[in-house]
């Protein structure tokens, strides 16, 4: 059996031996003498809390805080060293840490799983192809690599048959041994299920795929209704996965349960697709590329939008600032109609004697108008007949200008 880690890595076999490969390593002369110092201590706090089996415990102690602490080094400069160590091929990562609020299934948190936080774990590894500069022998180097032998196949023979089995047996076939205590397999009838068919089929059942939603649903739910229950919540994932490509990803389901918060808050789905795209602040997200991992993404976006203390809401939503500007206009309207049905109501007609000696000075008033008007008209006068413009000749080689006839030159003209 190779003692593979992974690819052409081995599991260290020793502490020493890991730390004078890590030591050996071309690499450490390119850099300054502070470096390798803080590379020291973050490799000699890796190997004291390790267990059997070359990787570290979080019992031992094997958490970033701890051997950050013990090292000397700050928390940015450990993970640098750890990036450096995976990279050259001297750590393999086992299992990934992770914290309550991050981690799937609890709801950012809400859910307690009873894990708390969870520290990363580590392998030891070497490079194979840093063994030769440790100075080991032939012997050694078979020692930590051991290649199995080749074991021979081998095959028993096919039993001769006969020239009557050879007509009797039907063709194409492939003539096997059989032992006598077990029944051989009969041919299945015409028609049914090969047996290749049925020891391919797997009959477990299956977990149903977010397939791209090509066709529309039957019912759009509205982008401005907040769905209440469970069966309208499927309904507007379903739109949201028909008109959103990159939600198409996700099932109604899961989609569902990940919008589940921002359902509870109150939003709409004009509100999803806000959250989805924009920051609390109002910033659009310029990051426009397709998420690796889908329900991470959507997961991280939902959740930037509330508060880890009090689990609130960080800004509010559209549809709430919609809601009340309509409030605050409302409010105005009714005011402004109180205000007026007061003044109306504090309106008085004026006394009667007062509205009749108004009404005769405006009649009087009327009728001075109507007699200075006729006695200013022009009295009835026959009609003028318009003049037409002609030119008239003046000095006989001049022609004067257009416009009405001179009376003197008209006279000239007529004798």
């Amino acid at each position: 059996m190779l003692n593979i880690a992974g690819g052409d890595l081995i599991l260290a076999p020793s502490v020493e031996l890991w730390l004078a490969a890590v030591a050996a390593d071309p690499e450490v002369a390119s850099h300054r003498a502070d470096w390798w110092r803080n590379t020291k201590a973050t490799m000699e706090a890796l190997a004291d809390r390790v267990d059997d089996c070359m990787i570290t415990c979080p019992k031992f102690g094997g958490t970033w805080s701890v051997m950050a602490e013990a090292a000397g080094v700050c928390r940015r400069t450990f993970a640098g060293r750890l990036s450096w160590a995976k990279s050259r091929g001297y750590l393999l990562q086992i299992t990934e840490g992770s914290i309550l609020r991050y981690r799937p299934g609890t709801f950012r948190g809400l859910l307690d799983d009873g894990l708390g936080n969870l520290a990363a774990e580590y392998a030891l590894t070497i490079p194979v192809s840093a063994l030769p500069a440790l100075g080991l022998d032939d012997e050694e180097l078979l020692k930590l690599i051991r290649v199995p032998e080749p074991r021979p196949i081998y095959r028993e023979p096919a039993p001769t048959m006969s020239q009557d089995e050879w007509r009797d047996a039907p063709w194409p076939v492939e003539t096997l041994p059989v032992h006598e205590t077990c029944t051989p397999r009969s041919f299945p009838p015409r028609g049914s299920e090969s047996l290749f068919t049925r020891a391919t089929r797997d009959t477990r059942p299956q977990r149903p795929r977010a397939t791209p939603s090509a066709t529309k649903p039957e019912r759009l739910w509205s982008n401005t209704v907040t769905p209440g229950r469970k069966t309208e919540r499927l309904e507007a994932c379903e739109r949201l996965r028909y008109e959103d490509q990159t939600l198409r990803g996700l099932s109604a389901k899961s989609l569902r349960s990940l919008l589940r918060p921002l359902f509870a808050a109150g939003a709409t789905l004009s509100d999803v697709r806000y959250v989805i795209n924009h920051q609390p602040d109002g910033r659009p997200r310029i990051n426009t590329d397709s998420p690796r991992n889908l329900v991470g993404w959507l997961r991280h976006r939902v959740g930037t939008w509330f508060d880890k203390e009090t689990g609130r809401l960080r800004a509010p939503l559209p549809s709430e600032i919609v809601a009340r500007a309509d409030r605050k206009r409302r409010a105005e309207q009714a005011a402004w109609a109180e205000e007026r049905a007061r003044r109306e109501s504090l309106r008085v007609d004026p006394p009667a004697e007062l509205i009749g000696s108004l009404r005769a000075r405006l009649q009087a008033t009327a009728e001075a108008a109507r007699k200075r008007r006729t006695a200013g008209a022009p009295q009835d006068a026959p009609p003028q007949r318009p003049q037409l413009l002609r030119p008239l000749w003046a000095g006989g080689d001049r022609i004067r200008r257009w416009g009405p006839p001179d009376p003197g030159t008209a006279v000239a003209a007529g004798s």
